[in-house]
């Protein structure tokens, strides 16, 4: 189809209930479906989505991608390698996307040409305090990091639009992150480093329906932890410097973060500050996890 315009490419592997959502919410799109094509990628899951994706192709230009399991940044770039789109728009199996998404997200890449967008990401788990947390995080770092919303620094890789010209130069998301931790935030930065622009779409409103317990909870931002060492260590090789970390100031706003959130509870803020100090307690954890593990490869 020579009229594809966007791509929206969702890796998935074994959540078949999320992701039979996340179609269901693409097919309600305002964009017209003629103009857009939807590439799922099985990360090698147990059961393969492909019911799934044959129960909507009737109603959504949607087809499937299968690969050996190694982690969402490869499933973007073997999604993203067989796109036909101009634009690249990338969300997770667990997300749902606002009937207008995609449309808002068309309109703020053709306003900015040439430009990485990034929306706005909403929890739809409310009465899950470990979601509610970890949207508070995430909704931290994005005060933190684009504050001035003409000079962002970092979009989650659930709700974000692509030029596909500059995704390829810039050869996509870094496959070496092997599990969701860190690989959008290396993607923003060497998307900076080339001279690409970063603006926000606050239109562009996706769902995420991440269901934790306080295990998955911990573990996620563990995994955060071994993906800024990763990070962390990439850079300071690329620069010749040593590796530098967030200054003080960042961990105290991070505390004191839910204490700015409107229509909570007292209590509920405490829980939530209290909740944002794990995030780093595990994320410490999982970074000299991977320090150790590295040195000891190194060694060998």
């Amino acid at each position: 189809m020579d009229n594809i315009v966007c791509s929206v490419i969702i890796p998935t592997c074994n959540r078949p209930d999320q992701l039979s959502e996340s179609l269901k919410s693409l097919e309600l799109q305002s964009y017209p479906k003629e103009k857009m094509e939807v590439i799922v990628v099985d990360d090698g899951s147990d059961t393969s989505p492909e019911l799934i994706i044959s129960g909507v192709a009737s109603r959504l230009n949607a087809r499937l991608i299968t690969q050996r399991n190694g982690g969402p940044a490869a499933a973007r770039n073997t999604g993203a390698a067989q796109a036909k789109g101009q634009i690249l728009v990338f969300t997770d199996d667990d997300c749902m996307p606002e009937p207008n998404w995609l449309e808002n997200l068309v309109d703020a890449s053709r306003r900015n040409p040439g430009y990485l967008i990034g929306g706005h990401t909403i929890n739809h788990l409310g009465d899950n305090i470990f979601s509610v947390a970890h949207q508070t995080f995430m909704d931290f770092l994005h005060h933190h990091y684009n504050s001035d919303h003409e000079q962002c620094r970092f979009f989650p890789s659930n709700n974000l639009a692509s030029p596909a010209e500059g995704y390829r130069e810039i050869r996509g998301f870094d496959a070496s992150y092997s599990k969701a931790a860190g690989e959008d935030r290396a993607f923003c930065h060497q998307w900076l480093g080339c001279g690409y622009g970063m603006t926000y779409a606050s239109d562009a409103i996706v769902r995420h329906a991440h269901h934790l317990t306080a295990w998955k909870f911990w573990r996620q931002h563990y995994n955060y932890g071994r993906g800024a060492y990763h990070f962390r260590t990439q850079n300071a090789d690329r620069q010749g410097s040593r590796m530098t970390t967030e200054r003080g100031v960042f961990y105290l706003d991070l505390l004191i973060f839910p204490a700015r959130q409107a229509g909570y509870s007292i209590s509920k803020r405490l829980f939530l500050s209290a909740l944002m100090l794990v995030t780093q307690l595990a994320n410490t954890a999982g970074f000299f996890r991977e320090m150790t593990r590295t040195m000891r490869y190194n060694e060998e």
